[in-house]
């Protein structure tokens, strides 16, 4: 097998352990293919996708290797560019057969093009080429299911359980089928079994959920705001996939259910599926004319493809529609997305000089020295959040993370006023 193993490289041990930022800093300027990769990869970790597919590029250009065109597929979905990716997963399975994560790649690749045929063909062969890795069950499992097969996809995942007792998301997925089915009992034990694998509040609200649920059995009627708050337990987990399902059901059951439509449109917009998210918010100013978050999230949805006069008007109303206080900073987010983080840091510093003892100001400056990896002018303004306002969580936060020499990086910029809340 040509590709790097993980664990047997400095590199691959910080990407391990989530060390994104001192990857970087351990690998920035270094030019064989190697070191390009690890670079590439923390890059896309870090949200840096443009800048990551071209050190993935870079270092497959040194040296061709399945690991390479495998971390190019993922940037390039992360991209939005399946079809690119699709190639790529080939290219890593043509060079390697044996390298079943080319073909759980490409699996997944092929889900997203609802290629599902294709799909099963790829994790079969991944299953081949590696029978005990579990995950090829548990990708296995989620395209029978895609397919309406649930009695395949429940006896893959229970295959993956056999091959690793402790995986969590097994029982997770378990559970979604056997709720969806309304199998509430079923459902309740997978969701404890994750939750005494893997203590999170996620599952123990799910098993609290669906023992409500069979408490409330003689009463058919499903209330929407139940399904949405179990999509929001879902998205605050960063579990984007359930949450998708449970919004879906949501609108099933309330297509005109404003704050369903807003988180959907706010999930497709952080896939890059902009023209979903014009759709759903285009609706939710329909029944809300007022609604500045809608405008603001069509704004930037019509600038990323491209159609700069549609992005100028939403926007424009979007600003509009802001209270007073909060117009200096939504500029200040403007110039953050822009990449003007000299403008956004000027804009910061005027800030604290008029109000030195802002914590919200000390915060959101630390998250753009975050950024740009001055770290050590970071850590100093979330230390003055704190002393202006020990209970801050995000400071607490973000200073955590440092700790870690992780780094929180700023992947949205309405985290910008994350300090506000």
């Amino acid at each position: 097998m040509d590709c790097l193993k993980e664990g047997d490289d400095f590199g691959w041990s910080l990407i391990e352990e989530g060390s994104f930022n001192r990857a970087l800093r351990e690998f920035e300027g270094k030019e064989d293919a190697k070191s390009l990769l690890v670079f590439g990869v923390a890059l896309r970790k870090l949200g840096q996708t443009e800048k990551s597919i071209d050190a993935i590029r870079r270092s497959i250009e040194l040296s061709e290797t399945s690991r390479g065109h495998y971390e190019m597929g993922y940037a390039l979905i992360k991209a939005n560019d399946i079809d690119l990716a699709i190639k790529s997963f080939e290219r890593a399975a043509d060079i390697d057969n044996s390298y079943s994560k080319a073909f759980q790649g490409l699996c997944l690749a092929l889900r997203k093009k609802k290629r599902l045929d294709e799909a099963l063909k790829a994790i079969k062969k991944a299953k081949d080429a590696d029978p005990e890795d579990a995950q090829n069950y548990f990708e296995l499992g989620e395209v029978y299911f895609l397919m309406n097969n649930n009695e395949g996809a429940i006896e893959a995942l229970n295959t993956a359980l056999i091959k690793k007792p402790d995986h969590h998301r097994v029982m997770s997925e378990l559970a979604y089928m056997y709720e969806i089915e309304d199998d509430m009992k079923s459902a309740a034990k997978y969701w404890k079994s994750a939750y005494e694998t893997l203590p999170c509040t996620k599952y123990r609200k799910k098993a609290f959920f669906c023992e409500k649920k069979l408490e409330r059995v003689d009463d058919p009627a499903i209330d929407p705001t139940d399904i949405y708050m179990q999509a929001q337990i879902l998205a605050k987990e960063d579990d984007v996939e359930g949450a998708m399902r449970y919004f879906e059901r949501c609108l099933e059951s309330e297509p005109e259910y404003i704050e369903a439509l807003i988180s959907r449109a706010l999930i497709n917009y952080g896939k890059n599926d902009y023209v979903a998210s014009i759709e759903d918010m285009s609706r939710v100013v329909g029944l809300d004319p007022r609604c500045q978050q809608a405008f603001y999230i069509l704004g930037e949805s019509y600038r990323k493809i491209k159609n700069e006069r549609l992005a100028k008007k939403h926007l424009e109303m979007a600003a509009h529609l802001l209270p007073d206080d909060d117009k200096p900073h939504y500029s200040l987010s403007l110039m953050y997305m822009e990449g003007n983080f000299e403008g956004a840091l000027m804009h910061l510093d005027a800030a604290i000089d008029r109000h030195p003892n802002s914590a919200r100001y000390h915060i959101s400056r630390g998250m753009v020295f975050e950024h740009i990896d001055r770290l050590g002018d970071a850590k100093k303004d979330f230390e003055r959040a704190l002393e202006i306002d020990p209970g801050l969580e995000a400071a607490k936060k973000r200073l955590q993370m440092l700790g870690k020499d992780i780094g929180a990086g700023i992947e949205n910029p309405d985290e910008l006023l994350e300090g506000y809340r």
